[in-house]
């Protein structure tokens, strides 16, 4: 089981130049290799994603509704809380049958990250690499490309979209404080698109939009 405060928006398109230049301006970032990730839509459902990741079952609910928060440069974004369980209970070819074989609303989400790291152990936010072993409380900050497409659909049809994201982890106390004092920081800076609660959704609601 694993604990999260999230912030999170998301942008039609490719990764602006500048925006990428914005993120890797103060601090160590890391890009991940390209890996797709398997979303079952639950239609009219977003305080629940189930999601299929390398033959892994991952379902995240919500645990705190998202709220309102005003940050430094006036930026705004909804504040949510999720807990996350993680099942090795099939393998990638098996995995890749069911969303292929299923009538159900499957979204295929493509994703390139670009990934800092904050530790929150003392209190206080210190970036450390992002290859850093455990941390007991923390946050991932990730500047993703994305390419979505539909079960009916294919990779050549995918639609392009980014995304900005703040996933705080440890305690219930950590996790809350840490996210605003992590995101009060790398705003001191301010990013060169606007970010609004407008655009701030969590991954169920984005993906409500796609079926």
């Amino acid at each position: 089981m694993f604990l999260s405060a999230e912030v999170r928006w998301f942008f039609k398109g490719r990764v602006p130049d500048d925006m990428r230049l914005w993120f890797e301006a103060a601090g160590p970032a890391t890009t991940e290799p390209q890996r797709t990730d398997d979303y079952l839509v639950l239609p009219g459902c977003v305080t629940t994603s189930v999601k299929l990741r390398d033959g892994r079952l991952e379902v995240k609910a919500l645990t705190q509704p998202p709220r309102l928060v005003t940050f430094r440069q006036g930026i705004t974004g909804l504040k949510d809380a999720w807990v996350k369980w993680s099942s090795e209970t099939t393998d990638i070819d098996t995995s890749g049958g069911l969303v292929r074989g299923s009538k159900d609303p499957w979204i295929s989400v493509s994703k390139t990250r670009r990934l800092r790291l904050v530790s929150l152990e003392s209190g206080k936010p210190a970036e450390v690499s992002p290859g850093h072993g455990y941390l007991s409380a923390g946050c991932q900050v990730e500047l993703t490309a994305i390419d979505a497409w539909s079960r009916t659909q294919g990779p050549s049809d995918a639609a392009p979209w980014w995304s900005l994201s703040f996933e705080a982890f440890g305690n219930e106390r950590a996790m809350q404080d840490g996210l605003d004092l992590v995101i009060d920081d790398f705003f001191e800076e301010p990013p060169p698109v606007t970010l609004s609660q407008y655009t701030s959704l969590s991954y169920p609601v984005w993906l409500q939009q796609l079926i």
